[in-house]
């Protein structure tokens, strides 16, 4: 049998690559962050308690449910 060619590590197989690899653990550069910190955006009041707005419909759900529970039982 004849010997296989040993591949040239730097040969991209036809493709070209727009930046080098780099080793892991290095920071890969940074595009587009020349911004400044972002501000800190206002309250936006009652919207910003999704709790009490999901515990509301919760109780609602509760207040319905027990309505049929009671129709089923006879009692209204």
């Amino acid at each position: 049998m004849a010997a296989r060619p040993t591949p040239d590590p730097t040969d991209t197989g036809g493709v070209i690559m727009t930046e080098p690899l780099r080793r892991p653990g290095e920071t890969p550069p940074v595009e587009g962050s020349t911004s400044e910190a972002h501000e800190e955006r206002p309250d936006r009041g009652v919207w910003e308690h999704p709790r009490v707005w999901l515990g509301l419909i919760l109780l609602g759900c509760v207040i319905v449910a027990a309505f049929f529970a009671a129709r089923i039982a006879g009692l209204f």
